[in-house]
């Protein structure tokens, strides 16, 4: 069980993700790039969503990982929750992959089935930096999420402190990316792909 602590960021457009990748202090031609597409899992009515669970297989290239994220919240776009990952050697979702954590989400569910309602198509760029006794790691994520026949864009960065002090993170954020106008997205993907589940034909 890992705590994530990540900031998210939007980009505005077009010039500023380019200028955001190729500058070495953040990205550069040391970052690597990951096709990761993304089932996002819920009962039709969105008992996981509704108690702030996130369940989803994703291919990382070509590993499968399911992961499962609750708790936790957001602040100005500063995301707090534990994560739980399991890599996989097939794409089926199963509550089993989460031993810990089955009893709680047999309990939200009920006798409700799980179905895949969101997806996502993302190429991420990546790269981990060392920053003031820390390590952060900055994902520049572009693609698209789709639900319920709608889609919406994906175009954001996110700076995830891996090991060391939030002090460190919001120090990278103010001095190096300042000059970029980023603004603080409070919505993940997943929450993007409830947005479009709800909206209505």
């Amino acid at each position: 069980m890992d705590k994530e602590i990540e900031l998210k960021l939007g980009i505005q457009d077009e010039q500023t993700m380019r200028a955001l990748l190729s500058d070495d202090s953040i990205l550069g031609n040391k970052a690597r790039t990951i096709h990761l597409r993304a089932t996002y899992y819920d009962t039709q009515d969105l008992l996981l969503a509704n108690s702030r669970i996130g369940l989803r297989l994703r291919r990382e290239d070509e590993d499968i990982v399911a992961t499962l994220k609750y708790g936790g919240g957001v602040v100005d776009g500063l995301h707090t929750r534990i994560e739980i990952n399991k890599k996989k050697d097939d794409f089926n979702l199963s509550l089993a992959d989460f031993p810990k954590e089955r009893g709680m989400l047999e309990e939200v569910l009920g006798s409700k089935e799980l179905v895949p309602l969101i997806e996502t198509d993302i190429f991420r760029h990546v790269r981990q930096i060392e920053y003031k006794d820390s390590v952060l790691e900055c994902a520049l994520d572009e693609g698209i999420v789709r639900a319920n026949n709608r889609s919406v864009n994906i175009r954001e960065l996110e700076v995830e402190l891996i090991k060391g002090s939030i002090e460190a993170l919001e120090s990278f954020t103010k001095n190096e990316l300042l000059d970029y106008h980023l603004v603080p997205e409070d919505l993940s993907k997943l929450a993007r792909g409830i947005e479009l589940v709800h909206m209505k034909s």
